[in-house]
């Protein structure tokens, strides 16, 4: 945690045994800020929050809770499947956040961490990817099989972004 002031550390966050975010700060107006882990990840989400008194314990949610609950559902985690073609492409299915959104997309990245496809802005709850790259050096080539992951990330009204966990893919 930084002072919006001089950028200076005035406290480290920890994660407890439940994924939630301890920090112990000085009392103060203070902004938490995480940033994206994953190259093309949202930039970031920040929550802000009071500390009324000196060394008091603020606990926040895991910071996956900003997917509302959303929840990837084909293909399943560690899913073996054959390379997508045009006409047998592979569908990306996901159950829909429990607040509004502007617009869901479904992004998929190589064992690299590197985007290799993501999908158009849409409110759909599915999006059909035909096994051609669209990102960086990808776009436009059919993808080799290998390892890869995929994930959901939403546009929410408040201007924020928010993501579901990623789940593992093979292509065979």
């Amino acid at each position: 945690m930084r002072d919006p002031r001089d950028d200076s550390t005035i406290a480290d966050a920890k994660t407890d045994a439940d994924g939630s975010y301890v920090v112990v700060a000085p009392a103060g107006v203070w902004e938490v800020k995480a940033k994206g882990k994953i190259l093309g990840d949202f930039a970031s989400v920040t929550r802000g929050f009071i500390v009324t008194n000196v060394g008091q314990q603020v606990s926040m949610d895991s910071l996956d809770i900003f997917a509302y609950e959303a929840a990837l559902v084909a293909p399943s985690d560690a899913a073996t499947l054959g390379l997508p073609t045009g006409p047998d492409p592979v569908t990306f299915r996901w159950s829909p956040p429990r607040h509004a959104i502007l617009s869901a997309r479904a992004q998929l990245y190589n064992a690299s961490g590197e985007a290799v496809w993501f999908s158009a802005k849409s409110s759909d709850s599915s999006a059909v990817w035909d096994g051609v790259g669209n990102q960086g050096s990808f776009t436009g080539s059919g993808l080799p099989e290998g390892a890869y992951t995929w994930r959901v990330k939403f546009d929410l009204p408040d201007s924020s972004e928010a993501r579901t966990p990623s789940w593992r893919l093979s292509f065979q």
